[in-house]
């Protein structure tokens, strides 16, 4: 079975790209990265090439030193030839080489500078967007949680006057902020839809 992420990395990264690595395996993507998931006496260019045609998506973690390596290079030729999803994260201010302008000429760069680590988060965010099944997973989540929302916002209605739904909307508003901890989306965009909720649910409620 594929995994969900293959790491195109160079060596010399290791410390970031661990820390990638394990920030994405958290969040639920099964990842694949090399020397680790080589096993013990098997060819290493076949591992790999079998790894990139069966992956969903492909992370090129770019930095001076992958900029340099010439395997990196031929694995993101094997996944443009085998139809993969690229994202590229840069992690270092270097200019791209022209081999990568040719390569990713067109696809879309996630800016890591000055400060990697701080946009690691954000990065598990936008692959698991990218990947159906995660994608799927996390609107399943939302809908979960609008439902509980729901539940508990009518119970609350059905019990308030007129004159608290201010309070009603506050208390409900901190319902579900407190348990949207469990997903990575933006509180702003989820306000919206609560507001939009509420509304909904308010306009229904006779008194």
């Amino acid at each position: 079975m594929g995994h969900d992420v293959f790491i195109s990395h160079s060596s010399k990264d290791k410390e970031i790209v661990d820390l990638i690595c394990s920030t994405l395996e958290n969040s639920g993507l099964k990842c694949w990265i090399a020397p680790r998931n080589i096993k013990g006496g098997d060819d290493y260019a076949e591992e790999i090439i079998e790894a990139i045609r069966t992956c969903t998506v492909m992370l090129l973690v770019f930095s001076n030193h992958s900029n340099e390596s010439a395997h990196v290079k031929r694995e993101i030729d094997v996944a443009i030839n085998t139809g993969k999803t690229i994202i590229p994260f840069k992690i270092t201010d270097t200019e791209v080489s022209l081999a990568f302008v040719y390569y990713l000429a067109g696809i879309h760069w996630i800016e890591g500078t000055p400060a990697p680590t701080l946009h690691i988060d954000k990065l598990a965010e936008q692959i698991a967007l990218s990947i159906p099944k995660h994608s799927d997973n996390l609107l399943e989540q939302l809908n979960n949680l609008l439902d509980k929302f729901i539940e508990k916002a009518e119970q609350e209605i059905s019990s308030f006057p007129n004159y608290q739904i201010q309070n009603l909307r506050k208390n409900s508003i901190l319902f579900f902020l407190n348990k949207i901890s469990t997903i990575n989306l933006k509180k702003m965009e989820l306000l919206k839809i609560i507001d939009i909720m509420i509304f909904f649910k308010i306009a229904q409620v006779k008194f």
